[in-house]
């Protein structure tokens, strides 16, 4: 069975001003299926929130019932205009409820569900979805935006059928995924090269590792003190989804350290090299460090790899990760 830990928290700007965390999320496990969808309503929408929590239940529900149809049908378009009309409709019938219109509930939203056998990701709007693939993790949903930044499409968009992504295949090889909001990615997500930094997939190995109230915590804590301080002042969410039963204590790849501080030092240290061919002494201190690792444990580190022919040297200063024959 896959789990799934996640948080969201309250920007500083909305702090500031008084205004509700508008990044909702919610998962649900039924039907032999786990889902998990995470929401960033508009800032311009005076009820979003209410719209962000809406679509998230709502999409689980539908995944967790439905999923088997939606994984069966060939026309990607028919999958997309079921789950879409589902959304639509719901927001139509909220907003019959609270007495205000569909736009006062905009969001953004993405989803990820899976069962033994099939996993499905949906992504409409700006925020990033990731997979972690044969022990890589890749971003494989970019943000939509416009001409600026701050410009995207809603579900409940007119254009958002169109624009909205649907994707499907079989669950072999995937151990996660981890899905973030806006604000999350501007500390996550490296636009230039396109993929998330180590500590993605950092949270991602934590997660399988501890309890569901240790993933809670520790979440928690870390974007209410540093992911909203860093980089951003919007609300930060995220959500991971992930198999328990594939986390890396396990991992044959890893050389046996003495202490789990030592096989956790390893991980963040494999970590850093992954979607890259190469990575620089400086390149590896630099990233090293947004893991909490010094200079002192990454030297020590790259000199263990390197004599258990984990890496190899490939340049002056330059290492890779060797090929596996």
């Amino acid at each position: 069975m896959w789990k799934v830990s996640g948080t969201a928290v309250q920007g500083r700007n909305h702090e500031s001003y008084g205004i509700p965390c508008q990044d909702k999320i919610f998962w649900l496990q039924d039907n032999g299926v786990t889902s998990a969808a995470l929401a960033d309503g508009a800032g311009s929408a005076r009820l979003s929130h209410y719209g962000a929590e809406a679509v998230c239940r709502e999409v689980c529900a539908k995944l967790c019932r439905d999923f088997r149809s939606l994984i069966s049908l060939s026309d990607a378009g028919t999958a997309k205009r079921e789950i879409l009309g589902a959304l639509v409709s719901r927001l139509e019938h909220l907003a019959s409820e609270m007495g205000c219109y569909t736009d006062d509930l905009l969001s953004t939203l993405i989803a990820a569900a899976a069962d033994d056998e099939y996993v499905m990701l949906l992504h409409i709007g700006d925020g990033v979805g990731a997979c972690f693939k044969n022990g890589k993790m890749s971003v494989v949903s970019f943000p939509d935006n416009g001409e600026f930044k701050n410009e995207t499409v809603f579900v409940s968009s007119h254009d958002a059928l169109p624009r909205m992504r649907l994707m499907k295949g079989r669950a072999e090889g995937i151990s996660g995924f981890v899905l973030m909001s806006d604000g999350t990615s501007e500390s996550f997500y490296d636009s230039r090269e396109k993929r998330l930094i180590p500590l993605a997939d950092e949270i991602r190995h934590r997660c399988a590792a501890n309890s569901d109230d240790t993933n809670k915590s520790e979440l928690t804590a870390l974007f209410t003190e540093v992911v909203r301080n860093t980089r951003t002042k919007d609300d930060c969410s995220i959500i991971v989804m992930y198999r328990p039963d594939e986390s890396p204590a396990a991992d044959s790849a890893l050389p046996a350290a003495r202490t789990r501080r030592g096989m956790d030092n390893r991980r963040k240290f494999l970590g850093i090299f992954s979607g890259r061919e190469c990575l620089s002494r400086a390149g590896i201190l630099e990233e090293a460090e947004k893991l909490g690792l010094d200079h002192r444990q990454i030297s020590g580190l790259i000199r263990d790899m390197q004599r258990k022919g984990v890496i190899e040297q490939v340049g002056r200063r330059v290492y890779r990760l060797k090929p596996k024959h």
